[in-house]
């Protein structure tokens, strides 16, 4: 605690050179904080494009963000059970039991596609609820009762897909233009963008007046300003170089959206 208002004063009395002092104090002393991922994606990306050149064309991207969108709102749950200390080792079978429902009631059974969503979204939270009824009542770990639905769920998910293992969505459906044909109009994805930037902005100016208010120190809005504009690069070019190819997907802006939220 005390080092964390050692390092507040320090950014509020010497600024961007404050700011640099404390980053390269926290690596010092072990904390690396994101540090790790950027450099590994760095690596991973590098090697990448020296295997393939097409790797970070805009094409490729648009349809890594438009599969990684998927994976990434079911880390956002998975966020929030670490946060508690717990864990969920049955994500993945969920998830597939998940999309086994929509699929057999979608195709098989000819439900209407948001009553199929609906279906999973229910079978997903009943599970959910049995999790919480075992692990208060009972006291089972939680590492326990997942590691049991792990393999539960995905015999369930074999027994509901039958023998055929699979069910192919028809190509006209709402859920594949949804997931893979969708895209933001390229002025409405710059709006956008600054939407998502002026929000971050407004969140650094409003955390900066609430804690001058409380009397605390924090960090001069000359350097949120700085990071707003280094912020509003990345996303306006990130933005700009989609759009080389199909653009943004609603699907990524759907997983943007609860990011924020």
């Amino acid at each position: 605690m005390a080092t964390a208002l050692q390092d507040e004063r320090l950014i509020r009395t010497e600024g961007y050179k404050g700011a640099v002092k404390v980053g390269i104090n926290r690596v010092r002393g072990g904390d690396l904080g994101v540090l790790p991922i950027v450099v590994g994606l760095l690596v991973i990306w590098t090697i990448f494009q020296l295997l393939n050149p097409f790797f970070l064309s805009s094409a490729n991207l648009v349809n890594l963000l438009l599969e990684s969108a998927a994976v990434g709102v079911i880390a956002l749950g998975i966020v929030c059970v670490l946060l508690v200390g717990e864990i969920d080792l049955s994500v993945g079978s969920v998830s597939g039991l998940s999309a086994a429902i929509v699929g057999v009631t979608f195709v098989k059974q000819d439900w209407p596609v948001g009553l199929a969503i609906l279906a999973a979204v229910a079978a997903a939270a009943a599970i959910g609820f049995v999790y919480s009824v075992v692990y208060t009542r009972f006291g089972v770990p939680s590492f326990v009762i997942t590691l049991a639905g792990l393999l539960g769920f995905l015999g369930l998910q074999l027994f509901v897909l039958g023998v055929e293992g699979t069910i192919n969505i028809p190509f006209d459906s709402f859920l594949v233009w949804f997931g893979q044909q969708a895209f933001v109009p390229a002025w409405l994805s710059y709006l956008l963008a600054a939407v998502g930037v002026a929000g971050f902005f407004l969140s650094q100016w409003s955390l900066s007046r609430q804690r001058d208010k409380a009397g605390l120190s924090g960090r001069p809005m000359r350097l949120g300003l700085v990071q707003t504009i280094l912020l509003a690069v990345i996303i306006f070019f990130a933005v700009w170089y989609l759009n080389q190819a199909r653009g943004v997907g609603w699907m990524f802006v759907f997983f943007a959206a609860l990011v924020l939220v």
